[in-house]
């Protein structure tokens, strides 16, 4: 694919995934999963027994957090994401 707009999603593409993280409300989106995600790993580390619900969260937020273009190409069902060779002008 020669650009980002033949990409199944745009998100695929490094510059348009930091253009998105870069944005003011997807930046507060992500802090408040990154607060979120301490507050469970401390209640944790507090001997809290966390709900699997609460654990399923904590682990979704890292994901979220750590989005990468090979992520985002997964959900496509695109396995082999090759994210330099791809999005190479």
């Amino acid at each position: 694919m020669e650009n980002e707009a033949d990409l199944p999603n745009r998100l695929m593409g490094k510059a348009a995934l930091a253009q998105w993280k870069a944005n003011p409300l997807t930046e507060a989106f992500l802090a408040y999963l990154d607060r979120r995600r301490d507050n469970l790993a401390q209640a944790w580390c507090r001997g809290a027994c966390l709900a699997e619900a609460d654990q399923s969260e904590a682990r979704i937020c890292g994901h979220l957090l750590g989005l990468t273009p090979a992520d985002v190409a997964f959900v496509y069902g695109i396995e082999d994401w090759d994210e330099e060779e791809e999005t190479a002008e």
